[in-house]
Protein backbone atom coordinates (compact mmCIF):
# COMPACT_ATOMS: atom_id res chain seq x y z
CA UNK A 1 0.00 0.00 0.00
CA UNK A 2 1.19 3.51 -0.73
CA UNK A 3 -1.23 5.15 1.73
CA UNK A 4 -3.75 4.32 4.41
CA UNK A 5 -3.40 2.07 7.39
CA UNK A 6 -5.09 -0.95 8.90
CA UNK A 7 -4.48 0.48 12.36
CA UNK A 8 -7.41 2.45 13.74
CA UNK A 9 -6.13 5.82 14.98
CA UNK A 10 -7.42 7.47 18.11
CA UNK A 11 -10.16 9.84 17.01
CA UNK A 12 -10.29 13.33 18.52
CA UNK A 13 -13.59 13.94 20.25
CA UNK A 14 -15.70 17.04 20.39
CA UNK A 15 -16.35 19.72 17.82
CA UNK A 16 -14.73 22.84 16.40
CA UNK A 17 -16.59 26.04 15.66
CA UNK A 18 -15.86 27.52 12.26
CA UNK A 19 -14.88 31.16 12.70
CA UNK A 20 -17.44 33.74 11.64
CA UNK A 21 -15.37 36.57 10.19
CA UNK A 22 -17.23 39.82 9.57
CA UNK A 23 -16.80 40.89 5.95
CA UNK A 24 -15.93 44.60 6.14
CA UNK A 25 -13.65 45.57 3.23
CA UNK A 26 -11.71 48.83 3.42
CA UNK A 27 -9.87 51.09 0.98
CA UNK A 28 -6.81 50.44 3.15
CA UNK A 29 -6.88 46.71 2.40
CA UNK A 30 -3.96 45.17 0.54
CA UNK A 31 -4.93 44.09 -2.99
CA UNK A 32 -5.34 40.32 -3.36
CA UNK A 33 -4.80 38.69 -6.76
CA UNK A 34 -6.03 35.17 -7.46
CA UNK A 35 -3.64 33.72 -10.02
CA UNK A 36 -5.67 31.27 -12.11
CA UNK A 37 -4.05 29.35 -14.99
CA UNK A 38 -5.78 29.10 -18.34
CA UNK A 39 -5.61 25.30 -18.05
CA UNK A 40 -8.26 25.24 -15.31
CA UNK A 41 -11.85 26.30 -15.92
CA UNK A 42 -12.44 29.35 -13.74
CA UNK A 43 -15.61 30.99 -15.06
CA UNK A 44 -17.43 30.40 -11.77
CA UNK A 45 -14.47 31.71 -9.78
CA UNK A 46 -14.29 34.87 -11.90
CA UNK A 47 -18.02 35.50 -11.47
CA UNK A 48 -17.84 35.10 -7.69
CA UNK A 49 -14.73 37.28 -7.41
CA UNK A 50 -16.41 40.01 -9.44
CA UNK A 51 -19.47 39.87 -7.21
CA UNK A 52 -17.35 40.11 -4.05
CA UNK A 53 -15.23 42.88 -5.60
CA UNK A 54 -18.44 44.82 -6.36
CA UNK A 55 -18.93 44.93 -2.58
CA UNK A 56 -15.68 46.94 -2.24
CA UNK A 57 -13.29 44.04 -1.64
CA UNK A 58 -9.88 44.58 -3.25
CA UNK A 59 -9.77 41.17 -4.92
CA UNK A 60 -9.03 40.32 -8.55
CA UNK A 61 -8.40 37.36 -10.87
CA UNK A 62 -5.42 37.35 -13.25
CA UNK A 63 -4.13 34.72 -15.69
CA UNK A 64 -0.49 35.71 -15.67
CA UNK A 65 1.72 36.80 -12.79
CA UNK A 66 3.20 39.56 -14.95
CA UNK A 67 -0.21 41.28 -14.90
CA UNK A 68 0.02 41.88 -11.15
CA UNK A 69 1.12 45.48 -10.47
CA UNK A 70 3.93 46.17 -8.04
CA UNK A 71 2.66 48.31 -5.20
CA UNK A 72 3.75 49.33 -1.73
CA UNK A 73 2.89 47.51 0.41
CA UNK A 74 3.14 44.63 -2.07
CA UNK A 75 -0.02 42.82 -3.12
CA UNK A 76 -0.80 39.30 -2.00
CA UNK A 77 -1.02 36.49 -4.54
CA UNK A 78 -3.35 33.62 -3.82
CA UNK A 79 -2.04 31.03 -6.25
CA UNK A 80 -5.15 29.18 -7.41
CA UNK A 81 -3.59 26.18 -9.12
CA UNK A 82 -0.90 27.91 -11.18
CA UNK A 83 2.57 26.43 -11.61
CA UNK A 84 4.18 29.50 -13.14
CA UNK A 85 7.06 31.20 -11.38
CA UNK A 86 5.91 33.92 -9.00
CA UNK A 87 7.43 37.43 -8.99
CA UNK A 88 10.15 38.21 -6.49
CA UNK A 89 9.29 40.26 -3.42
CA UNK A 90 5.58 39.43 -3.27
CA UNK A 91 3.65 37.71 -0.53
CA UNK A 92 2.22 34.52 -1.98
CA UNK A 93 0.04 31.70 -0.72
CA UNK A 94 0.63 28.33 -2.42
CA UNK A 95 4.08 28.08 -3.93
CA UNK A 96 4.25 26.45 -7.40
CA UNK A 97 6.02 23.37 -6.04
CA UNK A 98 3.15 22.73 -3.62
CA UNK A 99 0.65 23.15 -6.47
CA UNK A 100 2.56 20.53 -8.46
CA UNK A 101 2.34 18.10 -5.53
CA UNK A 102 -1.37 18.76 -5.06
CA UNK A 103 -2.09 18.11 -8.74
CA UNK A 104 -0.17 14.82 -8.68
CA UNK A 105 -2.54 12.31 -7.08
CA UNK A 106 0.18 9.71 -6.57
CA UNK A 107 2.58 12.05 -4.77
CA UNK A 108 -0.09 13.84 -2.76
CA UNK A 109 -1.66 10.56 -1.61
CA UNK A 110 1.78 9.32 -0.55
CA UNK A 111 2.19 12.45 1.56
CA UNK A 112 -1.25 12.08 3.09
CA UNK A 113 -0.16 8.59 4.23
CA UNK A 114 -2.46 7.31 6.99
CA UNK A 115 -4.83 10.27 6.54
CA UNK A 116 -6.00 8.74 3.24
CA UNK A 117 -8.08 5.61 2.74
CA UNK A 118 -6.05 2.51 1.99
CA UNK A 119 -4.55 2.92 -1.47
CA UNK A 120 -2.46 0.86 -3.88
CA UNK A 121 -0.86 1.79 -7.18
CA UNK A 122 -0.48 -1.72 -8.58
CA UNK A 123 -3.81 -3.27 -9.63
CA UNK A 124 -2.33 -6.65 -8.70
CA UNK A 125 -2.43 -5.52 -5.06
CA UNK A 126 -6.19 -4.88 -4.84
CA UNK A 127 -6.60 -7.72 -2.36
CA UNK A 128 -4.64 -5.63 0.17
CA UNK A 129 -7.57 -3.23 0.37
CA UNK A 130 -9.93 -5.88 1.69
CA UNK A 131 -13.05 -4.60 -0.08
CA UNK A 132 -15.19 -5.68 -3.02
CA UNK A 133 -15.17 -2.28 -4.74
CA UNK A 134 -12.49 0.35 -5.22
CA UNK A 135 -12.30 3.94 -6.39
CA UNK A 136 -9.99 4.06 -9.41
CA UNK A 137 -8.16 7.37 -9.86
CA UNK A 138 -5.92 8.92 -12.46
CA UNK A 139 -2.65 10.57 -11.51
CA UNK A 140 -3.66 13.97 -12.83
CA UNK A 141 -7.17 15.09 -12.04
CA UNK A 142 -8.78 17.39 -9.51
CA UNK A 143 -12.13 17.53 -7.72
CA UNK A 144 -12.68 13.85 -8.42
CA UNK A 145 -12.57 14.19 -12.20
CA UNK A 146 -11.97 10.88 -13.93
CA UNK A 147 -12.64 8.74 -10.85
CA UNK A 148 -14.73 5.59 -11.11
CA UNK A 149 -16.01 2.85 -8.80
CA UNK A 150 -14.87 -0.58 -10.00
CA UNK A 151 -15.47 -4.10 -8.74
CA UNK A 152 -12.35 -5.64 -7.27
CA UNK A 153 -12.96 -8.86 -9.21
CA UNK A 154 -13.85 -7.07 -12.44
CA UNK A 155 -11.98 -7.59 -15.72
CA UNK A 156 -8.42 -6.21 -15.79
CA UNK A 157 -9.29 -4.13 -18.85
CA UNK A 158 -11.47 -1.90 -16.64
CA UNK A 159 -8.40 -0.85 -14.66
CA UNK A 160 -6.43 0.32 -17.67
CA UNK A 161 -5.52 3.99 -17.59
CA UNK A 162 -5.87 4.34 -13.83
CA UNK A 163 -2.92 5.03 -11.53
CA UNK A 164 -4.39 4.55 -8.06
CA UNK A 165 -6.93 2.22 -6.47
CA UNK A 166 -8.48 3.26 -3.17
CA UNK A 167 -10.85 1.44 -0.85
CA UNK A 168 -14.45 2.41 -1.51
CA UNK A 169 -16.42 3.71 1.46
CA UNK A 170 -20.13 3.59 0.57
CA UNK A 171 -21.66 4.75 3.86
CA UNK A 172 -20.09 8.18 4.16
CA UNK A 173 -20.58 11.85 4.96
CA UNK A 174 -18.59 14.27 2.82
CA UNK A 175 -17.13 17.67 3.67
CA UNK A 176 -15.33 20.42 1.78
CA UNK A 177 -13.12 22.32 4.23
CA UNK A 178 -11.22 25.47 3.25
CA UNK A 179 -7.95 25.74 5.16
CA UNK A 180 -6.01 29.01 5.18
CA UNK A 181 -2.62 29.05 6.90
CA UNK A 182 -3.68 26.28 9.26
CA UNK A 183 -7.07 27.81 10.11
CA UNK A 184 -10.51 26.71 8.96
CA UNK A 185 -11.76 29.47 6.68
CA UNK A 186 -15.06 27.83 5.78
CA UNK A 187 -16.66 24.40 5.74
CA UNK A 188 -19.54 22.76 3.92
CA UNK A 189 -21.31 19.45 4.24
CA UNK A 190 -21.85 17.97 0.78
CA UNK A 191 -25.22 16.27 0.40
CA UNK A 192 -26.23 14.06 -2.50
CA UNK A 193 -29.83 13.92 -3.76
CA UNK A 194 -32.16 11.55 -1.96
CA UNK A 195 -32.14 8.16 -3.63
CA UNK A 196 -28.80 8.62 -5.37
CA UNK A 197 -26.42 5.68 -5.46
CA UNK A 198 -23.32 5.67 -3.22
CA UNK A 199 -21.41 4.63 -6.36
CA UNK A 200 -22.22 7.99 -7.98
CA UNK A 201 -19.12 10.03 -7.23
CA UNK A 202 -20.46 13.13 -8.97
CA UNK A 203 -24.10 13.60 -7.92
CA UNK A 204 -25.89 16.94 -8.05
CA UNK A 205 -24.42 18.04 -4.73
CA UNK A 206 -26.01 20.58 -2.45
CA UNK A 207 -23.68 22.36 -0.06
CA UNK A 208 -24.79 23.21 3.47
CA UNK A 209 -22.52 25.67 5.21
CA UNK A 210 -21.24 24.24 8.50
CA UNK A 211 -20.80 26.43 11.54
CA UNK A 212 -19.57 23.50 13.62
CA UNK A 213 -17.35 20.62 12.49
CA UNK A 214 -16.43 17.37 14.20
CA UNK A 215 -12.98 17.95 15.64
CA UNK A 216 -11.66 14.90 13.79
CA UNK A 217 -12.69 16.45 10.45
CA UNK A 218 -10.95 19.74 11.29
CA UNK A 219 -7.79 17.95 12.45
CA UNK A 220 -7.56 15.87 9.27
CA UNK A 221 -8.22 18.87 7.01
CA UNK A 222 -5.49 20.97 8.63
CA UNK A 223 -2.99 18.11 8.59
CA UNK A 224 -3.74 17.32 4.94
CA UNK A 225 -3.10 20.89 3.78
CA UNK A 226 0.15 20.96 5.75
CA UNK A 227 1.42 17.65 4.40
CA UNK A 228 0.74 18.58 0.80
CA UNK A 229 2.38 21.96 1.45
CA UNK A 230 -0.53 24.25 0.62
CA UNK A 231 -1.10 27.55 2.41
CA UNK A 232 -4.64 27.61 1.06
CA UNK A 233 -6.49 24.41 0.17
CA UNK A 234 -9.95 23.06 -0.41
CA UNK A 235 -9.74 19.76 1.43
CA UNK A 236 -12.17 16.94 0.69
CA UNK A 237 -12.78 14.95 3.85
CA UNK A 238 -15.09 11.98 4.37
CA UNK A 239 -16.43 10.37 7.51
CA UNK A 240 -17.03 6.63 7.34
CA UNK A 241 -20.40 6.37 9.07
CA UNK A 242 -20.01 2.63 9.67
CA UNK A 243 -16.70 2.93 11.57
CA UNK A 244 -16.43 6.60 12.55
CA UNK A 245 -13.03 6.96 10.85
CA UNK A 246 -12.25 10.20 9.05
CA UNK A 247 -10.17 10.35 5.87
CA UNK A 248 -8.82 12.94 3.46
CA UNK A 249 -9.49 12.26 -0.21
CA UNK A 250 -7.70 15.28 -1.64
CA UNK A 251 -6.16 18.65 -0.82
CA UNK A 252 -6.94 20.85 -3.83
CA UNK A 253 -4.97 23.96 -4.78
CA UNK A 254 -7.73 25.17 -7.12
CA UNK A 255 -10.99 24.42 -5.30
CA UNK A 256 -14.34 25.86 -6.16
CA UNK A 257 -14.93 28.98 -4.07
CA UNK A 258 -18.38 30.31 -3.25
CA UNK A 259 -18.98 33.98 -2.52
CA UNK A 260 -19.15 33.21 1.18
CA UNK A 261 -15.83 31.35 1.08
CA UNK A 262 -14.21 34.22 -0.84
CA UNK A 263 -15.48 36.72 1.70
CA UNK A 264 -14.19 34.64 4.60
CA UNK A 265 -10.81 34.02 2.95
CA UNK A 266 -10.29 37.64 1.93
CA UNK A 267 -11.26 38.86 5.41
CA UNK A 268 -8.81 36.49 7.09
CA UNK A 269 -6.06 37.41 4.63
CA UNK A 270 -6.48 41.10 5.45
CA UNK A 271 -6.38 40.32 9.17
CA UNK A 272 -3.14 38.38 8.72
CA UNK A 273 -1.59 41.12 6.62
CA UNK A 274 -2.53 43.84 9.09
CA UNK A 275 -0.90 41.79 11.83
CA UNK A 276 2.24 41.35 9.74
CA UNK A 277 2.47 45.03 8.82
CA UNK A 278 1.94 46.05 12.44
CA UNK A 279 4.98 44.09 13.62
CA UNK A 280 8.18 46.10 14.03
CA UNK A 281 10.75 45.36 11.35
Amino acid sequence: MIAGSNQVPERPTGSVRVGDFAFSPSAEDVPVYLLAPASISSASLVQHVEEVASQSARIHVVRDASAIPQTEPPPLILNWGSRQTLPQGVIALNQPDAVRVASDQVESIRRLAELAPRTVANPEDLQLLGCDRVVAKRRHGTRGSGNAVLATDGPPTERAGYDLFQEFIPDRREYRVSVLSGRIASAYVQRSPEGSSPDDLHPAWTFDRAQVLPKAVAVVARAAARRVGLDYAGVDVIEDLSTGRVYCLEANAAPGMSQETLKSVSTQIQQMLRGRLARPS
